[in-house]
């Protein structure tokens, strides 16, 4: 389940736009040390793709600068990318493998999942040129054709995980999803009852014109915790278009992308 009325994780599944103010507040430091509080940013990578795809330049987006942008005042201890790689479009494989090595270059940790196919039943529509998909075994405008969709697997357990883990940490302070998904809810209510000191804020990716908070969300975190990215924030982290690698070489933005 997605947040407001999104529908389920799939390839056809849609997401989002990113809007947001920075978290700039006195629990930034430790009274006590002086110095910021270290989080760890997750990143659900495919919930965020949904919005980015409509804008081509944004798939370029440097994900450690975005959370050095939204958390200004925190130590980034950690970046983890989750997402999962397709196998049956080669342009798009050999795009996305770019696009990692230049976050991994960056110092963002990738995770992969992995897409899991399934078969349909799909109907290839005479009269308006179309497919539509269909269970049932018979044939309305057209012959009967089987195809298949794929979807994401692993994923969502493997970021509840991670959340955990991160807040069972002594090095973390503070856990920072982005992500639009309400499967990650429980994983948020065992890290509040197990670490009650623990803090955690929520980077929605969504149009917040279409988008309600889920009132269990805000009751968890806090409303403030709450937050939707801004579009102009993510404009600031987008990679050079020729990206240079520590080791002196250049990746080059897909042209696709640009």
């Amino acid at each position: 389940m997605v947040y407001g009325s999104l529908g389920a994780r799939t390839l056809c599944s849609g997401l989002l736009f990113l809007s947001a103010k920075p978290f700039m507040n006195k629990n930034s430091f430790e009274k006590s040390r002086g110095v910021p509080l270290n989080v760890s940013v997750i990143i659900d990578g495919f919930n965020v793709y949904h919005f980015l795809k409509k804008d081509k330049s944004k798939k370029w987006l440097n994900y450690m600068e975005l959370s050095r942008k939204i958390l200004p005042n925190y130590n980034i201890k950690s970046v983890k990318y989750f997402t999962a790689q397709s196998t049956w479009n080669p342009k798009k494989t050999h795009r996305h493998n770019i696009y990692l090595r230049a976050l991994q270059d960056a110092g963002v940790e990738v995770i992969m999942g992995k897409f899991q196919q399934k078969t349909k039943k799909v109907i290839l529509d005479n009269k308006f040129g179309n497919l539509k998909v269909s269970f049932f075994n018979k044939t309305f405008f057209g012959c009967l054709h089987q195809g298949f969709t794929a979807e994401e697997k692993q994923t969502d357990v493997a970021i509840g995980v991670e959340m955990y883990r991160a807040a069972a940490s002594d090095e973390i302070d503070i856990i920072a999803l982005i992500s639009g998904d309400t499967d990650f809810i429980p994983a948020i209510e065992a890290i509040k009852q197990d670490f009650p000191d623990k803090k955690l804020f929520v980077f929605i990716p969504a149009y917040p014109k279409q988008y309600k908070i889920p009132p269990t969300l805000r009751k968890l975190i806090g409303a403030s915790n709450c937050r939707f990215l801004k579009n102009k924030i993510i404009n600031k982290c987008i990679f050079p278009f020729s990206y240079i690698l520590k080791d002196g070489s250049i990746l080059k933005c897909p042209p696709e992308w640009r």
